[in-house]
């Protein structure tokens, strides 16, 4: 179904998969293949923390909208998400949307509004 699904651009092929692990990969890697098809929702569905940050870097790269932020309930992501398009559109006003304090910096690090403390 991987395969299937990556080429296909389908998701639908992964939610047959019953081992975790390889349904996040493979939600994962077709929506990285195929981001004009799919939304943060898409990415939601991804267990492993790390897929599933990736994901959501992968669209908004791609599709910067700051409304897809507002629709995500956990915190980190939300600030992840408004971080990496604060990042991508250098917009350093999205950084005062952003509550968790490293996230914050490292937006406003990334948006020319702080200097790196390294």
């Amino acid at each position: 179904p991987l395969d299937t699904a990556v080429k296909r651009g389908d998701v639908s092929f992964c939610d047959k998969i019953d081992i975790p692990d390889q349904r996040d990969d493979c939600y994962y890697r077709t929506v990285r293949q195929n981001t004009e098809k799919y939304e943060l929702a898409t990415c939601d569905k991804i267990n492993e923390l790390n897929a599933k940050s990736y994901c959501y870097e992968y669209l908004l790269r791609d599709k910067p909208y700051i409304a897809s932020c507002e629709k995500v309930s956990d915190k980190y992501f939300k600030d992840r998400c408004y971080g990496i398009i604060a990042d991508t559109i250098q917009d350093p006003v999205l950084c005062e949307k952003i509550g968790i304090e490293t996230i914050k910096n490292n937006c406003q690090v990334a948006t020319g509004v702080r200097k790196s403390s390294r």
